[in-house]
């Protein structure tokens, strides 16, 4: 300071230094008394510190850190009491959105409670802004993974805490360890608690919200299926089984529309999906929904060849055989062979000339694959041009020289070859 030129000057120093370095930082400690005294409730103190925030005193930057020179007054958050009361200035201080609606839901929280003040963001609190510690990014990823997942999707309550949380800490959300913390979460979180379940509850749309903070490169959808909600659950639970890192699989009924997804899923994700479908193939109730998403995810592969190659001997196509009259799951190294024998076709097997080629050529097992299969076995080398069964491909089957019936149980294939002449 200089030396005071006149007594106007130095009356103004005198009060100056008065409160500065005596009188503001005994003024949080008088309030805390005075509250304390006066049994004021916490709206109470709320009011009056919401007073003091809003003074021009406190506003001002040199008294306001006068004033928090040595203590601060805040609204601490405990597992046991929350309330007003006085905190060190250096105190490590860490924002939350509120009280945990259950603490049993954050056990994390209750950790860093005993490490940390927490403060309820929400109250008027009397603290030096520098001194807001921000969260780190441990921290976050011990909390998501400290979650007890059942409990969080109990009641809206918790899982609205929960996204008041993340979108505190938004800048620390694309992070990769908080997005892989995040993805272990809703993988859990898809496991324990039924699509039924999240229904009954309403909690759809807050589902939504915390896939939306998964970055869309890291979503890959699955589109609706048009099945009981029962065989889509027993489908997409051993999904959700799978360590396939990067990546999150979101039903299409949780995914937030203005934010899609846009994941691409690598040669290794796909095998271990792919071979966990496979084992669903053969079992009644989940055969269907588990044929839909292995179309989905190989029409959606931008290596279809490798990734098939990958798969060579898993079962994943339905193909009707015809001779047999059952429906049997085949491998794509199963349906080259057929091919390169001239004996799998696309499309209906309910004609005139399939009935004829079954009744001249009874040891031939002609297989029919879907149309979707077609489509997708088409876009590899090995299977361009699939047939129909008709005359051409007909042709090209005697060429094998297969063994025939007799005389009078090849006259109607010998009509239909003719009638296509």
């Amino acid at each position: 300071m200089e030396v005071p030129k006149n007594e106007d000057e130095m009356i103004a120093q005198w009060n100056y230094l008065l409160a500065t370095k005596g009188t503001l930082e005994l003024f949080l400690p008088s309030l805390r008394h005075f509250a304390k005294t006066h049994g004021l409730s916490s709206q109470d103190i709320s009011c009056l510190c919401e007073a003091v925030q809003k003074s021009r005193l406190f506003q001002n930057p040199v008294y306001g850190k006068s004033i928090c020179s040595h203590n601060q007054y805040v609204c601490r958050i405990k597992p046991n009491n929350s309330g007003w009361t006085l905190i060190p200035v250096n105190a490590s201080v860490k924002l939350l959105p509120g009280v945990p609606p259950n603490w049993e839901v954050f056990p994390e929280l209750s950790n860093l409670a005993e490490r940390h003040c927490l403060i309820d963001d929400r109250k008027p609190n009397l603290l030096l802004t520098s001194n807001s510690n921000n969260w780190q990014e441990s921290e976050i990823v011990s909390i998501l993974e400290s979650l007890d997942i059942q409990l969080l999707c109990s009641h809206s309550k918790n899982i609205n805490f929960l996204l008041n949380l993340l979108h505190h800490n938004r800048k620390l959300l694309g992070l990769s360890k908080i997005q892989d913390s995040l993805i272990k979460v809703l993988r859990e979180l898809f496991k324990q608690v039924s699509i039924k379940e999240l229904q009954e509850k309403n909690l759809i749309q807050l589902t939504k919200k915390l896939i939306k903070l998964i970055h869309p490169e890291r979503r890959f959808k699955i589109k609706q299926i048009r099945s009981n909600e029962e065989p889509i659950q027993n489908v997409l639970n051993p999904l959700y089984q799978l360590n396939i890192r990067q990546s999150l699989l979101v039903y299409e009924l949780f995914e937030p529309n203005d934010y899609a997804s846009k994941a691409d899923l690598g040669d290794e994700q796909v095998k271990s999906i792919l071979n966990c479908l496979s084992k669903l193939l053969n079992v009644s109730d989940t055969k269907t929904v588990a044929k839909a998403i292995i179309e989905q995810i190989l029409n959606q592969s931008k290596s279809l060849e490798s990734d098939l190659n990958l798969l060579s001997n898993v079962p994943l196509f339905f193909g009707y055989n015809y001779r047999q009259d059952i429906t049997e799951i085949y491998s794509f190294n199963d349906l080259k062979e057929l091919k390169e024998r001239s004996l799998l076709f696309k499309g209906n097997h309910q004609t005139q000339i399939a009935q004829a080629v079954k009744s001249a050529l009874p040891e031939c097992e002609l297989i029919f694959i879907e149309a979707q299969i077609s489509k997708i076995l088409e876009r590899t080398n090995a299977f361009q041009n699939i047939p129909q069964l008709n005359a051409n491909s007909c042709l090209q089957l005697l060429a094998n020289k297969p063994n025939l019936a007799d005389s009078k149980k090849r006259e109607n294939l010998l009509k239909e070859l003719i009638n296509h002449v």
